[in-house]
């Protein structure tokens, strides 16, 4: 989805009773072209995510300021290549295999607060699996195999939303995020 208002779209908070309530005030603005990924939409509000190079803005925005964008083509060289989380605390890499599926390998980490000894207690994780997309979707892991890391993967444009069923790693270890392509 982008961003389709002339002037800038008013982003207001995610606050109870937002964005319909007269106390709510605007909290951010996000100008025409802006690329957002939807969490919830109604035929007045849409509750959006951005993240640009300097900003992050999370709310809610009229619905009639985006406009779908065009779907992008499904084709494999899409999914393919180095992904890093926005946050950076995961990466993954996406490579097509000699049978023409995608091989998936990722690492992540959480840091956490220091430890009895007084050193930062870090857990880490990882994700591998084989698999073939179903257009802008793809599937690693068996979600009927016991304690087994699954992952999900959406390509929306210039990136990859994932989700996992958090068993690929340590404590608070997740894959859960949105990654960009790195060139």
């Amino acid at each position: 989805m982008s961003v389709s208002a002339g002037q800038p779209a008013a982003v207001f908070p995610d606050w109870e009773g937002c964005p319909d309530s007269s106390s709510c005030s605007q909290k951010d603005a996000l100008k025409k072209g802006d690329k957002v990924l939807i969490a919830h939409a109604s035929d007045r509000w849409s509750c959006v995510w951005y993240s640009g190079k300097h900003s992050e803005v999370v709310g809610w925005i009229a619905s009639q300021n985006i406009r779908a964008l065009p779907e992008r083509d499904t084709a494999m060289k899409n999914w393919l290549g180095n992904w890093k989380s926005i946050g950076g605390a995961a990466r993954i890499v996406i490579r097509q295999s000699a049978d023409g599926q995608l091989t998936v390998t990722g690492t992540a980490r959480w840091v956490g607060g220091p430890g009895p000894t007084g050193e930062r207690i870090i857990h880490f994780g990882d994700l591998s699996g084989t698999a073939r997309p179903a257009g802008h979707q793809l599937r690693i892991g068996d979600p009927e195999a016991a304690y087994t890391c699954v992952a999900n993967f959406r390509l929306l444009h210039d990136q990859l939303v994932v989700s996992d069923n958090s068993l690929c790693g340590g404590a608070n270890v997740r894959f859960d995020a949105v990654y960009r392509k790195q060139h």
